[in-house]
Parts: C-alpha cells; structure tokens; sequence
C-alpha cells in the first residue's frame, strides 16, 4: 500500500491560486445522487497522490497550481476521504435506513401529546409517513400518555445521535 504524506488541491489557473493564498478555501456544491435523492453537498476536493502522478500524461490532472499539506495537518483540519457506495449497495442501505429510521422516533414529545388527544390504540393510523419502518412504527405506537418524559427524551437523544451521524456519512459518500 502505497504511504502518501501529503494531499493536493489544484486549480487550473494562477488567478484561482493567488485567490486561495489571499482569501483562503472555499467550499463549492456539488450535486450528488444518494439513493433516490439529490443532495447539493458542500466539499472541497484533494487529493492524496505521489507528485509523480500528477500531470498532463500521468493519473490525474486537476490543474497546474496547487495547495498542499501534509496528511497530519489534514486530519488536524478534519478533511476526510469520501466513500464511494454504489447504488442499493449494503452501505448505502444502512446509511439510508439509518437516516429514515432516526427522523421519527424524535418526535415522541409531539406524539405523546397527540396521543392524549386522539384516545387511539395505535397514532400510526393517523399517520401518514412513507417510508414508515415496521420498527419505527411500533416504537410509535408503544407510546402512550402513560410513557416516562424521561423515556421519550432519551429516545429522541439517541435518534438526534443516528441521525446526525447518518447525515456525516451521507456528506462523505459519493456515488
């Protein structure tokens, strides 16, 4: 495996250079597919190359300017690598199902207040989400004018927890 120590971000002209080395980086939008959806993601692209595979006739060429840091200092800055995933593929599926099964499941305050209005054996026939996970649904209608604040309020810490770190994995992976 090859042990690159630094990481590159080029540009195609001195003007972009020069506009970097005075205004510092900025993140352009790209537009991504991510299952069925399409997310504007905010990103900056590096890349981490041996030099000798820069170029007009080598691996990639992005430009002939460029930024460079090392690995460590990239990390200190938080730059991550993206994951490629491709369609309906394991992890692309678990990121997704992570996402709509968390969404839910943080609104349990407003449900059990529902609840205490509506009188119903189950919300989730007042309900009309889609997808609604068989899970989600049941953790839904679990839920009663009876159940602990402290309960709900840890559910929804939890599921705030997933869902953020499903929308991180989301932001990192390209299709």
């Amino acid at each position: 495996m090859k042990n690159v120590n630094q990481i590159l971000h080029q540009t195609k002209t001195i003007k972009i250079l020069k506009s970097i080395l005075k205004n510092g980086l900025y993140s352009s939008f790209a537009l991504e597919k991510f299952s069925d959806k399409k997310l504007l993601i905010p990103m900056i692209s590096f890349s981490n190359i041996l030099f000798r595979d820069i170029g007009k006739s080598e691996v990639v060429d992005y430009g002939s300017y460029g930024i460079g840091i090392t690995r460590e200092t990239g990390i200190d800055f938080e730059l991550n690598p993206v994951l490629y995933v491709y369609e309906n593929s394991i992890i692309e599926t678990a990121i997704k199902d992570n996402f709509n099964f968390s969404i839910l499941p943080q609104t349990l305050e407003i449900i059990k207040d529902f609840y205490k209005r509506c009188k119903c054996d189950e919300i989730t026939q007042h309900m009309n989400f889609n997808p609604l996970p068989e899970e989600v649904k049941k953790l839904i209608n679990s839920i009663s004018e009876n159940t602990e604040d402290e309960l709900i309020l840890s559910v929804k810490e939890l599921f705030e927890k997933v869902f953020e770190n499903s929308y991180q994995q989301i932001r990192l992976a390209k299709p």
